[in-house]
């Protein structure tokens, strides 16, 4: 039962973590960083929860209550607006018009370089007069509207 309960207090303390401390256009992009930083992470986390305990019964606990923590996640997240803006965030308005939103960019830690490059990408666009609105979507990415289409 030990394993249970530690399995669900690290999913909701990493949830947290990744939600607050990485944010959206962290998990939208990884870079070889991000990846290593998981890799590290998912084995830190796999000695705390199974640690001596690596009989089947104790794994299948584990990942058991993992996965219903997060059918349980997403079932608050269906019913709960709030929930869902907490975990998944709400889209964020980087650029209107051609004029970058600074302080947007700050909190969500995305340079104009970034919006640039999804508008080359995205959109064919090379300039930052031509886009009409760039917002940074829930799942990391950045959407880019043309300027003659808002």
């Amino acid at each position: 039962m030990d394993s249970v309960v530690k399995a669900a207090i690290l999913y909701l303390v990493l949830l947290a973590l990744f939600r607050i401390v990485a944010g959206r256009r962290t998990l939208g992009e990884m870079t070889v960083f991000d990846l290593l930083v998981l890799l590290i992470v998912g084995d830190v986390v796999q000695e705390f929860l199974i640690g001596s305990d690596a009989s089947l019964t104790g794994v299948v606990l584990v990942i058991g209550t993992l996965l219903l923590a997060d059918v349980g996640l997403s079932i608050l997240k269906s019913r709960f607006r709030t929930v869902a803006q907490w975990v998944e965030g709400v889209p964020t308005i980087l650029c209107r018009q051609g004029e970058l939103d600074r302080e947007a960019l700050r909190k969500a830690r995305v340079r104009e370089e970034d919006i640039l490059a999804s508008a080359r990408q995205h959109q064919g666009i090379a300039r930052l007069e031509d886009i009409g609105l760039a917002t940074l979507e829930t799942n990391g990415s950045i959407s880019i509207v043309p300027r003659d289409r808002v």
